[in-house]
């Protein structure tokens, strides 16, 4: 039963997805400031991770022959390291390129929209999660 449901979370996964790319609800902004999208940060922060922790739990479940381990505080605490080092992966990615971009492009003129979105995104959004991971 266990793993119908790890493969029925992945299957919402998918459907999350598709409906968060293809609906209008969350075009909407996250902040104020205007520097990402909700469709954009639900893609890019809880599916990925709801994914991965499916995906691990999968993988210990066959390898415990469907056995529910012993260890469930070493199994959450393997949990918890996977979706840090995710996180942390995905504040690189959004500090990184809108790092290149700040220099590049909004070392000078960092008065436009643009600039301000890519600043926050450099400086304040990619260092969070990095320092939540």
């Amino acid at each position: 039963m266990r793993i119908h449901i790890l493969l029925a979370i992945q299957t919402l996964v998918v459907l999350l997805g598709s409906i968060n790319r293809l609906g209008s609800f969350t075009i909407g902004f996250v902040a104020a400031n205007e520097f990402l999208r909700w469709v954009d940060l639900i893609n890019m922060l809880p599916l990925p991770i709801l994914s991965l922790v499916a995906f691990y739990l999968l993988k210990k479940h066959l390898e415990n022959n469907g056995k529910t381990p012993a260890a469930n505080t070493l199994l959450a605490l393997n949990v918890l390291f996977i979706v840090s080092v995710y996180v942390m992966g995905a504040s690189y990615g959004d500090h990184e390129v809108t790092n290149y971009l700040h220099t590049r492009f909004c070392n000078t003129n960092n008065d436009s929209d643009l600039c301000r979105i890519i600043i926050f995104n450099d400086d304040e959004f990619g260092h969070w999660l990095f320092f939540s991971a």
